[in-house]
């Protein structure tokens, strides 16, 4: 009864466009021997420019099918989940075999749970591509101080082995944060274009509790 009921809550407002969209999907892709819904749910893959356009080019295609993301609120999402697997699993000939109400359901519940797969996917690629050009930005910012600090020292007259200075990283210190998760201050830019003046002293370490 239970499955029957999320059937129903899945199916039950396509229209006959939207049928005949999901009814594609058990076709041949072009010449391959491919279906269509197995093209959608073949692995992402690592994540490298190729992959991430066939992310975009699976979810334009699924925008096509009209069915809209949010109907997956509609069941519970391990229920969504679980019917989304069985027709996976289930070869074209077989799905086309089923009742209706299950065929339809089942390709609606794939469609829904293929979608957030790749959004997830796409989204986590954004953040990563982010968090790269971040952590480029603070290296090179560090390079500068590094320079500047560098050169303090030896202003001062303290020994710098040249020999060390190329083992140097602009990454490890303190202030970065390689999770992603950085807060700025909207006063926090360079005042006059100028560069801060360096700590005379350390900051005292912080150790956690």
């Amino acid at each position: 009864m239970a499955r029957r009921k999320a059937y129903r809550a899945l199916n039950g407002d396509l229209t006959f466009e939207q049928k005949q969209h999901l009814d594609r999907l058990l076709e041949l892709r072009g010449e391959s021997r491919q279906t269509w819904l197995e093209w959608l749910r073949q692995a992402i893959g690592a994540a490298n420019p190729n992959n991430i356009l066939s992310c975009i080019e699976r979810l334009t295609f699924i925008l096509q099918l009209h069915i809209p993301i949010e109907w997956a609120r509609r069941i519970h999402q391990n229920r969504l989940v679980q019917i989304a697997r069985e027709g996976a699993e289930t070869d074209a000939a077989h799905l086309r075999s089923l009742s209706p109400e299950r065929r339809y359901a089942t390709l609606v519940a794939t469609v829904l749970d293929t979608a957030t797969i790749l959004i997830t996917y796409e989204n986590q690629q954004h953040r990563a591509s982010g968090l790269n050009l971040v952590v480029a930005a603070i290296a090179l910012w560090n390079t500068v101080y590094l320079e500047r600090a560098i050169r303090a020292l030896q202003e001062r007259s303290y020994a710098c082995d040249q020999r060390l200075l190329a083992h140097l990283s602009p990454l490890k210190w303190e202030h970065n944060n390689l999770t992603g998760d950085y807060h700025w201050r909207r006063d926090g830019g360079l005042r006059n274009r100028k560069l801060r003046p360096l700590r005379s002293q350390p900051l005292p370490v912080k150790f956690a509790s």
